[in-house]
């Protein structure tokens, strides 16, 4: 059994505990985390008991298998697919009254209110109610990720320190904070977008 797995079992084990029937995962991040794939737009459905099940584009579903090496992938190409994708689950096991955990920051609002409209007596909860206290344990490898991560940020605050001075706007500092850190590893950066003021 491979870490993306024990992660599965784990959080399987926390929505027993917490009566939780399933989970719909649409967080780039838990999504990565139970599955090690990583993709833009993806869903994982994770049963309480059971396997997975993984929905994406079309074009993407064989890629998708290869990574997560869950044999379940199901695509789509429009949102009426994606959406019967997501009922038949609901119909296969049984949770149209049951306790479901979400992504609800990350859910695209259209989604959550056709389900919480078409299941009226489903309960949602946020999944992070079941996978953060699981995430807050590292093992090595996350400790290694997360020492490369601060010192790929400490090259773009270097970076972005040698770029201020009168004239220069918040969206050149902040490109050369990307171009630093991008360059250090970073696939992507956690801070907000600038307005491109200029700084006196």
């Amino acid at each position: 059994m491979n870490v993306f797995e024990l992660r599965r079992k784990k959080a399987q084990e926390t929505m027993t505990l917490l009566g939780v029937s399933a989970m719909q995962v649409t967080g780039r991040e838990n999504y990565f985390y139970l599955t090690g794939d990583v993709r833009n737009v993806a869903r994982l459905f994770l049963p309480q008991q059971g396997e997975p099940t993984i929905i994406v584009f079309d074009e993407e579903v064989e890629p998708a298998k290869l990574a997560s090496d869950i044999p379940d992938v199901r695509g789509w190409r429009n949102p009426a697919q994606l959406m019967a994708h997501f009922f038949t689950l609901v119909k296969q096991y049984g949770i149209s009254d049951k306790k479901v955990g979400f992504c609800a920051h990350t859910n695209p609002g259209f989604l959550v209110y056709k389900f919480l409209k078409s299941n009226p007596k489903m309960t949602v909860i946020e999944n992070e109610e079941i996978l953060m206290p699981q995430r807050y344990v590292k093992n090595a490898d996350e400790l290694v990720a997360m020492k490369r991560a601060a010192e790929a940020a400490g090259k773009g605050l270097a970076a972005s320190q040698a770029t201020i001075k009168p004239g220069a706007t918040e969206i050149e500092v902040a490109a050369e904070a990307e171009y630093a850190m991008r360059r250090a590893g970073a696939n992507k950066v956690c801070f907000a977008d600038v307005c491109g003021q200029r700084i006196s």
